[in-house]
């Protein structure tokens, strides 16, 4: 069975998260920092909107800061590897899919909110 319009089946091996949060972003190498916008995430990478352009294969550090359910705020910087990168609907921004692998070891605390909220998304019927 695959993903149609008609069947909404969603093959992906993590489930996403629908988050909104505002992120800053650098490319590997490079000073700037540029500013996006979460639309998903998962315990192995994120959903992003940005103004800027981005290319499959861009390698880039991502500032991310959270206020958890508990309280807890999580400052966390990420290295991640755009796997894929297009226009929004809107065509006035970009959006991307940004892979960064396992997390649980090197940003243990942010791991274990992400099981929680995926645990929270996986019981929604």
């Amino acid at each position: 069975m695959f993903f149609s319009k008609n069947n909404p089946v969603d093959y992906r091996r993590y489930p996403r998260i629908p988050l909104s949060a505002r992120i800053h972003y650098t490319h590997q190498g490079y000073q700037q920092w540029n500013e996006a916008l979460v639309r998903s995430v998962s315990t192995h990478g994120m959903g992003i909107y940005t103004e800027k352009r981005m290319q499959k294969g861009d390698q880039i550090l991502i500032a991310l800061s959270l206020l958890t359910d508990e309280r807890e705020s999580l400052h966390e910087s990420i290295l991640g590897e755009v796997t894929w990168a297009g226009t929004g609907d809107d065509k006035k921004r970009y959006t991307a899919g940004v892979f960064f692998g396992e997390i649980e070891e090197k940003h243990p605390k942010l791991y274990a909110y992400l099981k929680r909220l995926e645990a929270a998304v996986v019981a929604i019927p």
